[in-house]
């Protein structure tokens, strides 16, 4: 019996040794094309050009270190968090943006 929760919550495997400890899978990290993520409006005036250009800088260097997070919307993306990196890689001129896709917030 697998009581894994969403979100790679810990999981405990009911086995014929009694229960067992099982770490929480890992996040997939996909490219996303980037002209298929919408910011949302309230987000958009957060920018700040010293950073974007900073972490531009960085990209160039070593790549992307960390993905964004995006949720699906109808026809496209919605930005979830990584907004600084989203811009980075359009000063770049990136087509594509690592992202992890997270699920729609409960209410």
């Amino acid at each position: 019996m697998d009581s894994s929760g969403p979100n790679g919550a810990i999981a405990l495997l009911d086995t014929e040794a009694g229960l067992a400890y099982s770490p929480p899978t890992m996040m997939k990290e996909i490219p996303v094309p980037i002209d298929q993520i919408y910011v949302p409006t309230g987000r958009r005036g957060s920018v700040d050009p010293d950073k974007v250009q900073e972490i531009a800088e960085s990209i160039l260097e070593i790549g992307q270190q960390e993905p964004i997070s995006v949720r699906k919307g109808d026809k496209r993306f919605v930005l979830v968090s990584g907004l600084q990196r989203l811009e980075a890689c359009k000063l770049l001129g990136e087509e594509t943006i690592l992202a992890i896709i997270v699920g729609t917030p409960q209410r």
